[in-house]
Protein backbone atom coordinates (compact mmCIF):
# COMPACT_ATOMS: atom_id res chain seq x y z
CA UNK A 1 0.00 0.00 0.00
CA UNK A 2 3.00 2.26 0.39
CA UNK A 3 4.68 3.83 -2.61
CA UNK A 4 7.70 1.86 -3.81
CA UNK A 5 10.26 4.53 -2.77
CA UNK A 6 8.84 4.69 0.78
CA UNK A 7 8.59 0.91 1.13
CA UNK A 8 12.31 0.50 0.41
CA UNK A 9 13.48 2.90 3.13
CA UNK A 10 15.19 1.45 6.23
CA UNK A 11 12.52 3.06 8.43
CA UNK A 12 9.64 1.34 6.59
CA UNK A 13 11.56 -1.93 6.61
CA UNK A 14 12.06 -1.71 10.39
CA UNK A 15 8.37 -0.95 10.96
CA UNK A 16 7.32 -3.89 8.78
CA UNK A 17 9.23 -6.24 11.11
CA UNK A 18 6.72 -5.43 13.87
CA UNK A 19 3.77 -6.45 11.73
CA UNK A 20 1.86 -9.67 12.09
CA UNK A 21 -0.22 -11.10 9.29
CA UNK A 22 -1.73 -13.87 11.38
CA UNK A 23 -5.50 -14.02 11.55
CA UNK A 24 -6.97 -16.18 14.31
CA UNK A 25 -10.53 -17.44 14.12
CA UNK A 26 -12.15 -18.25 17.48
CA UNK A 27 -15.45 -20.15 17.59
CA UNK A 28 -17.44 -19.56 20.76
CA UNK A 29 -19.39 -22.62 21.84
CA UNK A 30 -21.83 -22.13 24.71
CA UNK A 31 -22.58 -25.09 26.95
CA UNK A 32 -26.24 -25.96 26.46
CA UNK A 33 -28.64 -26.25 29.34
CA UNK A 34 -29.42 -29.91 29.87
CA UNK A 35 -32.67 -31.39 31.16
CA UNK A 36 -33.45 -30.63 34.81
CA UNK A 37 -30.77 -27.91 35.00
CA UNK A 38 -31.35 -24.32 35.99
CA UNK A 39 -29.14 -21.34 36.76
CA UNK A 40 -28.29 -22.77 40.22
CA UNK A 41 -27.27 -26.20 38.91
CA UNK A 42 -24.72 -28.26 40.79
CA UNK A 43 -21.98 -29.97 38.89
CA UNK A 44 -22.87 -33.62 38.50
CA UNK A 45 -19.91 -35.85 37.70
CA UNK A 46 -21.94 -39.03 37.33
CA UNK A 47 -21.23 -41.12 34.21
CA UNK A 48 -24.59 -40.33 32.57
CA UNK A 49 -24.23 -36.57 33.15
CA UNK A 50 -20.71 -36.55 31.79
CA UNK A 51 -21.88 -38.50 28.72
CA UNK A 52 -24.79 -36.07 28.12
CA UNK A 53 -22.49 -33.05 28.44
CA UNK A 54 -19.92 -34.63 26.11
CA UNK A 55 -22.60 -35.44 23.50
CA UNK A 56 -24.03 -31.91 23.70
CA UNK A 57 -20.55 -30.44 23.20
CA UNK A 58 -19.85 -32.78 20.31
CA UNK A 59 -23.12 -31.78 18.63
CA UNK A 60 -22.33 -28.08 19.02
CA UNK A 61 -18.83 -28.57 17.65
CA UNK A 62 -20.07 -30.50 14.61
CA UNK A 63 -22.67 -27.80 13.92
CA UNK A 64 -19.96 -25.12 14.04
CA UNK A 65 -17.73 -27.14 11.70
CA UNK A 66 -20.60 -27.53 9.22
CA UNK A 67 -21.23 -23.78 9.24
CA UNK A 68 -17.47 -23.07 8.77
CA UNK A 69 -17.80 -19.31 9.35
CA UNK A 70 -14.03 -18.85 8.97
CA UNK A 71 -14.31 -19.55 5.25
CA UNK A 72 -16.00 -16.19 4.60
CA UNK A 73 -14.26 -12.99 3.50
CA UNK A 74 -12.70 -10.90 6.28
CA UNK A 75 -10.72 -7.71 6.61
CA UNK A 76 -7.05 -8.74 6.40
CA UNK A 77 -6.21 -6.21 9.13
CA UNK A 78 -8.29 -8.04 11.73
CA UNK A 79 -6.08 -10.21 13.91
CA UNK A 80 -8.74 -12.08 15.90
CA UNK A 81 -12.20 -12.86 14.59
CA UNK A 82 -14.86 -14.21 16.97
CA UNK A 83 -17.50 -16.48 15.47
CA UNK A 84 -20.71 -17.37 17.26
CA UNK A 85 -22.58 -20.12 15.41
CA UNK A 86 -26.14 -19.14 14.46
CA UNK A 87 -27.83 -21.79 16.59
CA UNK A 88 -25.74 -20.69 19.58
CA UNK A 89 -27.20 -17.21 19.44
CA UNK A 90 -30.78 -18.48 19.52
CA UNK A 91 -30.15 -20.85 22.42
CA UNK A 92 -28.32 -18.20 24.45
CA UNK A 93 -31.37 -15.92 24.20
CA UNK A 94 -33.69 -18.54 25.68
Amino acid sequence: MLPEDVRKTPFASDLAKYGCRTTMHVVRLLAPQLENENHTKDVDFGPSSIRKRWEAGYTKTMRALEQAPWESEFDPLEGVILHEPKQELREAAE
